[in-house]
């Protein structure tokens, strides 16, 4: 279980990772403030995501699918440890 979870971890950093330079690249190509904002200001993203919603959905997907993939690793991880 514990096994899954690692590799289930991995694909999702790689999936957030790969999401949030697109959503910089988006940014970028949307103004430079709003592509600084993506790169510099903590969950400056999301308020990109939700203002510009048509232009970022496809990188915004896979960032939320991201992000539940990790709540499920790190389910997976506890059920795992407490089986052992």
């Amino acid at each position: 279980m514990l096994a899954i979870a690692g590799i289930l971890y991995v694909i999702c950093s790689i999936l957030c990772l790969v999401s949030g330079i697109m959503l910089i690249v988006k940014g970028f190509k949307q103004s430079t403030g709003w592509g600084l904002i993506n790169l510099l200001v903590p969950f400056g993203v999301f308020f990109y995501m939700a203002k510009f919603w048509d232009d970022a959905k496809g990188a915004a997907k896979l960032f939320i699918i991201s992000l539940i993939g990790y709540v499920v690793a790190f389910l997976l991880a506890l059920v795992g440890a407490g089986a052992a």
